[in-house]
């Protein structure tokens, strides 16, 4: 489903659509998008600090 949305969002006309639609879909989406890009970047950070203490 949000492989889905994700191919919509392409659009641009589709997201205004969305957003008007449904917006709270919308929000859930950004939202989730955003957790997406940071997540990864939080772990290897901690990853990071966690081997750094070691040495």
């Amino acid at each position: 489903m949000f492989y889905t949305y994700s191919l919509l969002a392409l659009n641009s006309s589709t997201i205004e659509q969305i957003k008007a639609e449904h917006p709270v879909l919308f929000l859930f989406v950004v939202t989730f998008a955003i957790i997406a890009i940071a997540t990864p970047g939080y772990v290897l950070y901690a990853i990071y600090k966690a081997t750094k203490r070691r040495t």
